[in-house]
């Protein structure tokens, strides 16, 4: 990804972020549904993305999706049960599937209560049938939806782990550095074969990153998150994640 390739969309606030971003989800949602079509989307993990699931699953937003047609996958995954606090699963159960008449058939977890390499197998294996494509193929999303960690991180890609960067499976077990907790996360052969990447980033506490992560000449090899080449790549960013001078 180059700076220049990516789009930008600056807003006031994390409010204003989120909201912003789940009228775009809405929008993307009604032409998928208009041409007849499945729409499918890998949901971040973390803080962040929280308020843009609530926001989505607000009535006059819900209300708006055809949710039949949509498929909810993960970009990754923390290895806990899905009821646990730490659970990307039960964040958005909680912020968004409790709320909205999806049928139980679209939602795609990962179980992170299982053994994290065979998990890691078998929901690779549900990402080709449900995209119906062949074992050496790689699924194409519609749509992924990632945070960037104040390391340059994003899904659970964490600078340094040489085996899962260069992972040409569709998903890798990963280990977070600080306190070693195994996590399953998509790899790059499908995040870069995405339509689309949106990247939801808030807080002065990225603003530093940020810039580092678009602009620093040694950004592949030092930050995960600059490594995403999809076909098109967004920023969905607040001011104060902005405000650092470049």
């Amino acid at each position: 990804m180059t700076d220049s390739q990516a789009h930008w969309f600056v807003r006031e606030d994390a409010e204003s972020t989120a909201r912003a971003l789940a009228k775009e989800w809405v929008r993307r949602a009604g032409v998928a549904a208009s041409n007849g079509l499945p729409f499918r989307i890998a949901l971040p993990g973390g803080s962040t993305p929280r308020r843009l699931m609530e926001v989505v699953a607000q009535t006059e937003n819900a209300k708006a999706i055809d949710w039949s047609r949509v498929h909810l996958f993960w970009g990754d995954e923390r290895c806990v049960p899905p009821d646990h606090a730490e659970s990307n699963y039960r964040m958005a159960k909680d912020a968004l599937l409790d709320r909205i008449p999806i049928p139980s058939a679209n939602i795609h977890r990962i179980r992170g209560e299982d053994d994290p390499h065979k998990e890691a197998v078998r929901y690779a294996e549900e990402l080709r049938r449900v995209f119906d494509v062949s074992a050496d193929a790689v699924p194409r999303f519609d749509w992924i939806l990632l945070g960037m960690g104040a390391d340059g991180h994003t899904a659970s890609l964490f600078p340094g782990q040489t085996d899962v960067l260069e992972c040409r499976d569709l998903c890798a077990v990963a280990r977070q550095p600080k306190n070693g907790q195994a996590r399953i996360t998509l790899t790059f052969p499908v995040l870069n074969a995405a339509l689309c990447v949106s990247f939801l980033v808030t807080g002065a506490g990225k603003a530093e990153r940020l810039v580092a992560v678009r602009r620093a000449p040694d950004r592949k090899q030092r930050y995960p998150a600059s490594r995403v080449e999809a076909e098109r790549i967004e920023w969905w960013v607040d001011k104060a994640a902005a405000s650092r001078p470049e």
